[in-house]
C-alpha cells in the first residue's frame, strides 16, 4: 500500500499526558496500546505491551500504528499483569489493576446528560478526552483514583454504576477495556465523520483525585443483572475486548436476541446437544414471527435466522453467560428447572402467570389508557391493616429518637405474625405469608423486645415472624440483590412473605445524603422489587429531622409511600405514644389516629435493651449491668467523644459502618484500640449516642464529601 501523509500529525504530548495520568503512580505492570484498522487490512489488530519505565517507546508506538491511514490506536484503561501474553489484545484475566474508572459518551446529548448528572453529584471529572465533534462531539470522562483498584468485581460495578447514573455508553464496563489515546488522530469509520486529532481538557474546577467510597456514593455499584435492568432498552453484545464492534441494539433487536438466547438454552438443557443455526430457527420462528409486525423492513425471517446464526457463534466462541460451554449450559438448565423455571418463562407466560417484575423508565407500557368503565372494574384496594396500611403497599414510620417507634413496628410486625385480630384499634386483615423483619439497627435488644411482647400476649413460638439480621448497605447496590436472593430463599423454605420491615432506613443507606433523590431513590427502587415480586407490603422505619416535624428524605418518601405514620411522645415520663396518619383531608396534613398508653412489655423491653435511648449514667445504668455490660467511667467517655472530634477537626472522621475498615477510619476498631475497651462496650456507646444524636453522621470534608462522626453534645 502506498504510504499517505495524514493532514494531521499525532500530539505525543497529549499522549504521554494520559499516559501518565493512568500509570504514573503506578510500581508494577504492563501498558497495552493497540491499533486497529478500519479496513480490512490484515493484521486488523496489532498490539504491543510496556513496561512502567518504557513510556515514551509505548508513545513511539502508539504514533507510529497511528500514522498508518485507517488505523486507530487504543490504551488499555487499567494496567495488565506482568505475564500478558504478548502480540494480542488482553482479555479480563490479564486485568492487575485501575488507577482510574472512567466513561464515554457517544454524542452531544449524552455528554449533556452525563454533564448535568456529575455536577449535580459534585464529582466533576479533572480529565476529559474529546474523540471527536463531526457530526456530533464524543467524549471520555475520567477520574483518577487515590487508591487503586486491584479486584476486577469492584472496577466493572463501579462502572456500571456511572454508566447508569450518567447515561453513557454501557459497553466500556471491563477490566479489559480499550480507549482510544488521547493525542492520537482518529481515523473515520462512518461516511458522516471525518479525520479528527483527539485533544486533552482538563476541568480546573474538579478534585485532582477522588477515594473509591466517594464514586461510589455519587454512581450506586451495580451488579451484572441490576445493570442490565437499569439500562433495559439496550443490549449489550457480549464479544470484541475492543468495545468498537459491539454493538447496541433496539428494542426489536433486543427482543430477538433474548428470545434466541433463550430457546437455545432451552434447547441444549433439554437435548445436551448444540443445536445447528436451522434447528435454533425452527424452535424460534413460531414465536417470533407471531409476534412481530413482518411488514416493516428489517422484521422477518432473514433478520431472525441471522440473529440465529449470531447465537450460535457468541455460544461456539464462549461469549454468553451461563452457557460459556455445552457443560455449563445443561448444568445451569438443570438448576433453573429444579426452582421451577425455564429459560423461556418470559416469552411464553400468559398473563394470568407472568410474575411481577420492575418495570422500565422506556417500557411503552407504562404509559395505559383507562376508559371511566375501566377504573370502575378495578378492584377495591386490599388492606392488611384496614384503612390505615394496604396490602402490597410502601410506606414509613418515623419518629424522633426514643420515641418508640422501633416497639410500635414490632408489636404490628407480631400482631400480623401471630394472626391477632387487631393492631392496636383497627382490624387486622386476613392475610397469606410470613412477616420478615430486616433488623439493621438495635439488634440488641429484638430478643428482649419479642420476648416481652409475648409474655403480655402470653404466646409463644415462632409463629410467622422471621428476623433478618444484617448490617447491609443499600448503597453497594449488589446487596439490592443480595436482599432479593435472601427474600427469595425464604420463600421458597417457607412460603409466600406478606410484609417486610426494614429497621431503620438510615441504617441501611450509610454514608447517603438523605436530602439527595438519587440516594432515597435506591431504597425505594429496593423496596418496590420486593412489593413486585413478592406482592409484600413494605414499612421502613425512619428518623426524623432535628426538631421531630418531619421525615428525612421527606421529598422522596412522602411522594413515594401509600402510606405514612408518625410516632410522638405523649409523656416524657410513662413513654406513652401518639400515632398519626399522614392525610390530605386533615387540616395540618396529619390525622392523630391512635393514642396509646405506656404498656408494660414496651418498658420491660427498653430496660432489657444493652442498647439504650438515652445517655444518662444512673438509674439506667443497673439495667446495662443486668445485661452484662457497663459503661467506662465519665472520664473515659469524655477522652472518646474528644478522640472521634479529632479526627473529624483533621477531616478525615471515623465512621460508625463496618466497610471503612479497608480506609481505616471504622470507629469501632479504632476505639477499641486506643482505649482498650471491649467492642460490646464500643457498640453500646456509639449506638446510643447516636440513637440520642450527641453524636451525628455528617460531611466533614467538603473537598472529599468524606462523612463520618460529629461530635454535637458533650458529656457532663
Amino acid at each position: 500500500m502506498e504510504k499517505v501523509t495524514p493532514i494531521l500529525s499525532a500530539n505525543k504530548t497529549a499522549m504521554t499526558e494520559q499516559l501518565s495520568m493512568l500509570f504514573g503512580r503506578a510500581l508494577a505492570g504492563k501498558i497495552e496500546i493497540t491499533g486497529i484498522h478500519t479496513g480490512d487490512i490484515q493484521p486488523k489488530v496489532k498490539t504491543a505491551f510496556f513496561g512502567l519505565d518504557d513510556m515514551d517507546a509505548a508513545t513511539d508506538y502508539a504514533e507510529q500504528l497511528n500514522s498508518e491511514p485507517g488505523r486507530n490506536v487504543y490504551v488499555g484503561a487499567a494496567l495488565r499483569q506482568e505475564d500478558v501474553f504478548p502480540g494480542k489484545a488482553a482479555d479480563d484475566s490479564d486485568f492487575l489493576r485501575a488507577y482510574a474508572v472512567w466513561a464515554d459518551a457517544d454524542d452531544a446529548d449524552q455528554i449533556d446528560s452525563a454533564r448535568s448528572a456529575y455536577r449535580a453529584a459534585g464529582i466533576s471529572p479533572p480529565f476529559v478526552v474529546v474523540t471527536g465533534s463531526v457530526p456530533t462531539k464524543r467524549s471520555q470522562f475520567w477520574w483518577p483514583l487515590e487508591t487503586p483498584v486491584d479486584n476486577i468485581e469492584t472496577l466493572r460495578a463501579t462502572l456500571r454504576g456511572i454508566s447508569t447514573v450518567l447515561k453513557t455508553d454501557p459497553k466500556v464496563c471491563t477490566g479489559k477495556q480499550l480507549m482510544r489515546l488521547a493525542g492520537s488522530i482518529n481515523w473515520p469509520k462512518k461516511d458522516d465523520r471525518i479525520m479528527e486529532r483527539t485533544e486533552v481538557v482538563h476541568v480546573s474546577s474538579a478534585a485532582r483525585q477522588f477515594t473509591l467510597e466517594q464514586l461510589q456514593r455519587a454512581f450506586p455499584p451495580m451488579g451484572r443483572a441490576q445493570f442490565q435492568d437499569a439500562i433495559p432498552d439496550v443490549e449489550v453484545a457480549m464479544g470484541g475486548a475492543l468495545g468498537l464492534e459491539e454493538k447496541v441494539m433496539d428494542g426489536r433487536e433486543g427482543y430477538a436476541f433474548k428470545l434466541v438466547r433463550a430457546h437455545l438454552h432451552e434447547y441444549i438443557g433439554t437435548t445436551g446437544c448444540e443445536p445447528t443455526p436451522d434447528d435454533l430457527y425452527k424452535s424460534v420462528a413460531p414465536v417470533y414471527l407471531a409476534k412481530v409486525d413482518q411488514v416493516r423492513p428489517g422484521r422477518g425471517p432473514e433478520f431472525l435466522k441471522e440473529k440465529c446464526r449470531e447465537a450460535i457463534r457468541a455460544f461456539e466462541a464462549g461469549q454468553i453467560p451461563f452457557m460459556r460451554s455445552l457443560d455449563e449450559a445443561v448444568q445451569t438448565y438443570a438448576e433453573r428447572r429444579s426452582r421451577g423455571e425455564s429459560p423461556l418463562d418470559e416469552f411464553t407466560a400468559t398473563t394470568e402467570t407472568v410474575a411481577p417484575s420492575y418495570p422500565s423508565q422506556r417500557d411503552p407500557s407504562l404509559f395505559e389508557v383507562l376508559s371511566i368503565a375501566d377504573l370502575k372494574s378495578m378492584p377495591d384496594a386490599q388492606w392488611i391493616v384496614e384503612d390505615t396500611i394496604p396490602q402490597a403497599g410502601l410506606g414509613f414510620v418515623y419518629g424522633a429518637p426514643g420515641s418508640y417507634k422501633s416497639f410500635i413496628c414490632y408489636d404490628l410486625a407480631l400482631s400480623l405474625a401471630y394472626g391477632r385480630e387487631a393492631w392496636i384499634d383497627r382490624p387486622i386483615k386476613k392475610h397469606t405469608g410470613s412477616v420478615l423483619y430486616l433488623a439493621s439497627e438495635g439488634i440488641s435488644g429484638a430478643k428482649n423486645r419479642i420476648e416481652a411482647w409475648q409474655r403480655k400476649h402470653e404466646l409463644s413460638g415462632d409463629a410467622g415472624f422471621h428476623l433478618i439480621r444484617s448490617s447491609m448497605s443499600f448503597l453497594q447496590a449488589d446487596d439490592v440483590d443480595r436482599l432479593d436472593k435472601t427474600v427469595a430463599a425464604h420463600v421458597e423454605a417457607n412460603g409466600p412473605v406478606s410484609v417486610v420491615f426494614v429497621d431503620t432506613v438510615s441504617r441501611v443507606l450509610p454514608g447517603a445524603d438523605e436530602n439527595l433523590q438519587k440516594d432515597m431513590t435506591l431504597f425505594v427502587v429496593a423496596c418496590d422489587r420486593l412489593r413486585e415480586r413478592y406482592g409484600a407490603t413494605v414499612v421502613g422505619v425512619h428518623h426524623s429531622n432535628k426538631d421531630g416535624s418531619s421525615m428525612r428524605g421527606s421529598t422522596v418518601f412522602l411522594g413515594q409511600g401509600d402510606f405514612v405514620i408518625r410516632v410522638e411522645k405523649s409523656d416524657e415520663r410513662k413513654g406513652g405514644v401518639i400515632i398519626c396518619e399522614k392525610q390530605k383531608e386533615a387540616e395540618d396534613g396529619w390525622k392523630r389516629a391512635f393514642s396509646v398508653e405506656p404498656q408494660e412489655w414496651m418498658v420491660e423491653g427498653r430496660i432489657k435493651e444493652v442498647s439504650s435511648l438515652t445517655v444518662a449514667f444512673g438509674d439506667a445504668a443497673e439495667g446495662r449491668e443486668e445485661a452484662g455490660l457497663k459503661w467506662p467511667p465519665r472520664d473515659t467517655s469524655r477522652a472518646v467523644q474528644r478522640y472521634l472530634n479529632e479526627a473529624w477537626m483533621r477531616g478525615r472522621p471515623l465512621s460508625p459502618y463496618a466497610q471503612t475498615a479497608k480506609e481505616g477510619r471504622y470507629a469501632v476498631r479504632n476505639v477499641m484500640r486506643e482505649f482498650s475497651l471491649p467492642k460490646a462496650v464500643v457498640e453500646m456507646m456509639l449506638e446510643s449516642w447516636m440513637i440520642s444524636e450527641m453524636v451525628v453522621v455528617e460531611t466533614a470534608n467538603t473537598t472529599s464529601k468524606m462523612k463520618g462522626l460529629k461530635v454535637l453534645k458533650w458529656i457532663d
